[in-house]
């Protein structure tokens, strides 16, 4: 079992984040938040408004764990509780959706 430690202020403030970023994009692009069809919008865009919005936040998804090295020293500690077939099983099925 992974012990975790309670810290609601944070997750609050983060999940905030989330949510207005995903609020603003759906009312002035009417899109929705997801990674998948933003990575893939990315590699074949309509236009290029199409295209910047989403290299926008590819180059935020990448440079936030660089942003939080340089403030705190060290990368986000990030563990996943699972089998070593259990990663390779999800990207089987996040690619064929």
């Amino acid at each position: 079992m992974i012990e975790t430690v309670f810290t609601p202020f944070q997750s609050l403030g983060g999940g905030s984040l989330i949510g207005l970023a995903s609020v603003l994009l759906m009312a002035t692009l009417c899109r929705v938040m997801g990674a998948k069809g933003i990575l893939a919008g990315l590699m074949q865009p309509a236009n290029f408004c199409d295209w910047s919005w989403r290299a926008a936040v590819m180059v935020g998804m990448i440079t936030g764990p660089i942003a939080v090295l340089l403030i705190a020293g060290q990368f986000p500690a990030v563990q996943v509780p699972a089998s070593k077939t259990m990663p390779s099983s999800a990207a089987l099925l996040w690619a064929s959706a």
